[in-house]
């Protein structure tokens, strides 16, 4: 028996050895090589009284970085010389709100309600993991014709 038993620990030991914890390495694209989102067709956001309640929604074509990595996409918009976080998203799409959306390109934007102006949308891309390992990178600056609306 106790030369069963010393087999059964050396067995064990023999096997534990044998297995290894295998950690996959992850290599990204080089920032120069990584593929920035590209905006979809959206050249338009006119908010009137009677689509407040609709939504809008911002697409594009998601960005590579070589490697499938979980992928945080921040939709900016500018107006002379103030930008805003539009929102973010996981996906290649933002839907926003029309009421919401118009609040924020009159408050945060200062665009002016009720005539049509033309105001910066782009896209950045970021690896989400918490940290400032990687360099975002972001879209084309794309021209959008903008109509807020308040009432008269």
């Amino acid at each position: 028996m106790k030369k069963f038993n010393i087999l059964a620990i050396i067995m064990l030991i023999l096997s534990s050895a044998a297995c290894k914890t295998e950690i996959e390495q992850l290599t990204l694209a080089k920032p120069d090589k990584v593929r920035a989102p590209q905006i979809k067709e959206c050249t338009t956001m006119i908010i009137q009284a009677d689509n407040l309640k609709e939504e809008t929604v911002i697409s594009w074509e998601e960005a590579d970085f070589g490697q499938h990595v979980q992928i945080q996409y921040l939709v900016n918009m500018s107006f002379q010389n103030r930008t805003a976080r539009v929102g973010s998203s996981f996906g290649n799409s933002l839907r926003l709100n029309n009421e919401e959306l118009n609040t924020l390109l009159i408050n945060e934007l200062g665009i002016p309600a009720n005539r049509k102006q033309d105001a910066i949308l782009y896209i950045q891309a970021e690896l989400y993991n918490g940290e400032d390992v990687y360099p975002a990178v972001s879209s084309e600056k794309k021209t959008v014709q903008i109509m807020t609306y308040a009432p008269m």
